[in-house]
């Protein structure tokens, strides 16, 4: 009786269980949304918002030397460059360091051979040309002769 009663049992459980895992007819599709086709306006930075790229040290250093293997490209428009510059060192608070001449430019070429490899040069040369240019504003005219001026004056050498 016992056998029978099981059995009757598990047949009714697996009924239940059958009739409750039956597919549920599919939902309705909903018709497809028309395309948005509204000209966006390209966004526009902000250097109040920080940036996650840009915040931290190793961000910086990629970006960095990222930038020191670009090469020139004509097309490309300074002055928007500079302005994204700009934009991203008010982001990340950091400073622009502005290289300006080319290998035809004797002065400048003179200049970058003396600080090869020598940050603590490279750093006096650049208080020099800070101390020349007086808070006024650049240009590649005025940045020239800074470096002009600057490549005439040696940083004081204290004996070890």
């Amino acid at each position: 009786m016992r056998m029978k009663l099981g059995g009757a049992v598990v047949v009714v459980c697996a009924a239940l269980i059958g009739a409750c895992s039956q597919p549920q007819p599919p939902a309705a599709a909903e018709p497809t949304q028309p395309l948005d086709t509204r000209p966006t306006e390209p966004p526009v930075a902000d250097p109040s918002e920080p940036v996650a790229s840009g915040n931290t040290p190793v961000a910086a250093d990629i970006a960095a030397i990222a930038g020191l293997g670009a090469q020139f490209d004509p097309a490309r428009d300074p002055a928007d460059d500079l302005a994204t510059a700009k934009v991203e060192a008010q982001r990340g608070k950091k400073r622009i360091l502005l290289e300006v001449g080319n290998a035809a430019c004797d002065r400048c070429q003179a200049l970058a051979e003396r600080v090869e490899g020598n940050l603590l040069a490279a750093a006096q040369e650049i208080d020099k040309l800070a101390l020349l240019a007086d808070g006024q504003p650049l240009d590649v005219e005025r940045m020239e002769s800074l470096v002009a001026d600057a490549a005439r004056y040696d940083a004081k050498r204290w004996p070890h």
